[in-house]
């Protein structure tokens, strides 16, 4: 249908305005045109958007995002501030795989009920266990709420967390500020880019 019209209208601008000693034949003219005007036609594969979501999706922000397994861990003086924090939190940390030190662990799940996997306690050897699963690929984001100042001698040590979270380039938060910046980058897909950097081991 397209290419009849182009035809007709072609026919008709080379008749008005071609004089009648042009020499050479009109439907060399003719041609031409056609060409020229369906090859500048946008094709319409050449014009989807390389992508495997589904547009409509996209433009409503709804895309598909990987869960996270996120380490939790705090000091005594900051363990009722991590679980006000996963109550308030709640709905996006329960889209997501919880695992803690036990107390900790055992602290929020009282709290708001979600399905947190416990380790041994932070004194006990569970910062050390956590280190590890992150050594191994086996984490995607920790919050370690941590007390600077008032830390007990017997604590997990901060610094060693910290550490091989930087070596293996793992988001860390050490406060209640940090940890909304990443679980709103979280809720948005921001750390997406994760499990495309080093997929997590089950």
């Amino acid at each position: 249908f397209y290419l009849l019209l182009l035809a007709l209208l072609s026919n008709m601008y080379c008749s008005s305005t071609l004089p009648a000693a042009t020499p050479g034949p009109r439907g060399l003219h003719f041609g031409v045109r056609c060409f020229i005007i369906v090859v500048s036609l946008p094709h319409r594969d050449r014009m989807a958007p390389c992508t495997n979501q589904d547009p409509a999706d996209l433009r409503r922000g709804k895309v598909s995002i990987p869960a996270m397994r996120i380490a939790l861990i705090a000091h005594d003086s900051r363990k009722e501030l991590m679980a006000q924090f996963c109550t308030a939190y709640v709905r996006i940390l329960s889209q997501n795989e919880l695992v803690a030190t036990g107390v900790t662990g055992k602290v929020v799940h009282d709290a708001c009920g979600l399905d947190v996997r416990c380790l041994y306690p932070g004194s006990r050897g569970g910062a050390e266990q956590l280190a590890s699963m992150i050594a191994y690929g086996e984490v995607d984001m920790l919050l370690f709420f941590r007390d600077p100042v008032n830390a007990k001698p017997g604590e997990p040590n901060d610094v060693s967390l910290l550490r091989v979270c930087d070596v293996h380039t793992i988001p860390v938060a050490t406060n209640i500020a940090t940890a909304e910046v990443l679980i709103h980058g979280l809720e948005r897909g921001d750390l997406a880019w994760l499990e495309l950097k080093h997929p997590r081991k089950p």
